[in-house]
């Protein structure tokens, strides 16, 4: 048995035998597959250059990616994940934004609002013709507090450029549809609007007052003229937007005076603001969002006392969760996962003092729901530098990495709570550490992650119920960085032939149905239904009806909620396979459908409140065989 301090847990849940000879997964097991997008600089020559990042975002079902064809000046192009799906979108220099490397000001669901050289702004459609250009006003000074733009519905709410400053402008990827909202200050000052976060039916930002140098107000738009109104200045205060929920605006305002200082929130409306938390000036604050539903925050005060507090932007809806005193040099934390399906996962609270080292409490934001557990940490997180970190979480467990004190810095398994740790694998055994990176929670359940064994990466996957590492690329078979996507992993590997060029993975997962996974198309498309209302949340129950059709349950079995079909259309000029959708709900609905064979992923979302919206997507997937 392995022992940590008050509990114990077997020392390991599986036998420590390399990776190859480990037996199967009980249930659907990934597939992976790597391969070079394109040589887009040909030869020995590289296209992943420069300052921008490789990813820039994601619209129409394409990942978009800065690419320099003459191994010098990035371009964006779009992927799906495969070689005949990787092509340009805008051949015109990209010109990004320090310190973020992004050239993408904002994505829809289709479209994405590009910066290209010569303060250009164009309106990229993948698949839907060719970009388009809707100006030159793209914003040149000021701070950049990303998001410059955001989504709002089909248009795009953005910080544009003319006469009249950085100012708040709109566009709905049209030329006539593309201009200034309101000029914030007056006059050819800049409000510098930054910072977009969404909230009800509109878009909070932050901005500037006449002759402010820092973002002192708060601004709320619907994108009309007549629909944007401060909420709340507060000159020579910092203030910025934290988190939306269906209702209320979250915001901090960073004061220097303590009439001030707090958490804010606003139901939107012209003048609206209440503090929710008085914050002292000295206090170590953190906040994480739990989406949907509202913020978690933890103060550490100067007189050593910690308190976690929860807040759905309401004072009626602000409750203290947790607090204790706490010792000279402690340190605290609170982290979300890196990446999560299968609802809201817990948060954790963590807390190191010197001495003790480090505490833990996992919260869904409610008293009863925030629990302490332990984790058998080792010495190597002794001290308030080196934590454990949060990998990722799924409907039933959370992934870590760290060390005990017998191997290095492995993948553990935890049950939602933090409760039951097991050791996935000592994937580097002796004396190093496997140092998982680049997790990815899948929604058929489990996580995929890279690590190293002796210098060679490979990717893995484990699950709550079989916590073990099964390896899908064996160690040297993974080069370069990763980002997670819809379909899998994005990244840049270097080889002598063809330079730095883009590459993935595809991960596919076979369909697997059960009581909340509907397997379409003779188990082609995997699809799940995830529901929330006021008083409760979980997911869709299974009601199949034909091969290319079924519906979801939500409170009971005699009470259908949800129709869902995926068509065959690719015998016809279409070529691609269609999604209908249909409700008798106004509960908040995210519809996933996985395409085990393409690869790729939609989701549709419905809002809480807002009776069911008609899907209706004729090009949800290609005919990929």
């Amino acid at each position: 048995m392995r022992c940590a301090k008050i509990f114990c847990v077997p020392a390991l849940a599986i036998p420590l035998l390399a990776a190859s000879t480990l037996p199967p997964p009980a249930g659907a097991q990934p597939q992976a597959d790597a391969r070079r997008l394109a040589d887009v600089h040909p030869g020995p020559g590289s296209s992943v250059v420069g300052d921008l990042e490789l990813v820039q975002g994601q619209a129409g079902g394409q990942d978009l990616l800065a690419l320099a064809p003459d191994g010098v000046t990035p371009q964006l192009w779009g992927t799906s994940g495969t070689p005949e799906g990787t092509a340009p979108l805008l051949e015109r220099p990209l010109a990004g934004f320090d310190p973020f490397g992004l050239a993408v000001f904002a994505t829809t669901a289709d479209a994405a609002l590009v910066r290209a050289a010569g303060d250009e702004l164009w309106w990229v459609r993948p698949g839907a013709g060719p970009a388009r250009l809707l100006g030159t006003m793209a914003p040149t000074g000021g701070s950049f507090s990303w998001p410059l733009g955001a989504a709002l519905g089909e248009q795009v709410i953005f910080r544009g450029r003319d006469g009249a400053g950085e100012e708040l402008w709109r566009t709905d990827g049209t030329v006539a549809g593309t201009r200034r909202v309101a000029d914030l200050v007056a006059g050819s000052g800049s409000a510098y609007p930054g910072a977009f976060v969404a909230f009800a039916d509109r878009l909070a930002f932050q901005a500037r007052g006449g002759g402010g140098t820092v973002p002192d107000e708060v601004w709320s738009t619907d994108g009309t003229a007549e629909g944007t109104w401060r909420l709340l200045g507060v000159p020579g205060a910092f203030l910025f937007p934290l988190t939306g929920t269906a209702e209320r605006l979250l915001f901090r305002v960073l004061a220097a005076t303590p009439t001030e200082e707090g958490i804010w929130g606003s139901n939107g409306q012209a003048g609206h603001a209440t503090r929710l938390l008085e914050l002292p000036l000295e206090a170590v604050v953190h906040t994480a969002p739990l989406p949907g539903r509202g913020l978690l925050v933890v103060v550490l005060d100067a007189a050593g006392a910690v308190r976690l507090w929860f807040t759905d932007g309401r004072p009626a809806g602000t409750t203290l969760l947790h607090e204790e005193a706490v010792g000279e040099e402690t340190t605290v934390a609170l982290r979300a996962p890196a990446t999560e399906v299968g609802g809201v996962a817990p948060r954790v609270l963590m807390l190191h003092e010197p001495g003790t080292g480090w505490r833990f409490w996992a919260t869904d934001g409610t008293a009863a729901g925030t629990t302490p557990f332990l984790l058998p940490l080792g010495a190597e997180h002794d001290q308030a530098s080196s934590p454990p970190a949060l990998l990722g979480a799924d409907g039933e467990a959370l992934y870590w990495a760290f060390a005990d004190d017998v191997v290095g810095r492995e993948p553990w398994v935890t049950d939602r709570h933090g409760l039951g740790a097991i050791l996935v694998g000592d994937l580097c055994p002796e004396d190093c550490s496997s140092d998982p990176f680049a997790p990815r929670a899948l929604v058929a359940g489990g996580m995929t992650f890279g690590a190293s064994v002796e210098g060679d990466r490979g990717l893995w996957f484990t699950s709550a119920s079989a916590p073990a590492a099964f390896p899908l690329l064996p160690p040297g078979g993974l080069e370069g960085s990763l980002e997670s996507t819809d379909y899998g992993y994005l990244g840049r590997e270097t080889t002598a032939p063809t330079g730095t060029e883009p590459w993935a993975v595809r991960l596919t997962v076979p369909c697997s149905e059960n009581a909340t996974t509907l397997c379409l198309n003779d188990g082609r498309f995997a699809v799940r239904a995830a529901w929330r209302s006021k008083a409760d949340a979980g997911q869709g129950q299974v009601f199949p009806l034909t091969d290319d059709t079924g519906a979801f349950w939500f409170f009971g079995p005699r009470n259908l909620e949800l129709v869902v079909k995926v068509l065959d259309a690719c015998k016809t000029a279409f070529e691609s396979f269609w999604v209908y959708a249909s409700g008798l709900t106004d509960v908040e609905v995210e519809l996933t459908i996985e395409d085990s064979v393409g690869g790729a992923t939609q989701r549709y979302r419905n809002e809480l409140d807002t009776p069911f919206v008609l899907v209706r997507d004729i090009s949800a997937f290609g005919c990929v065989e």
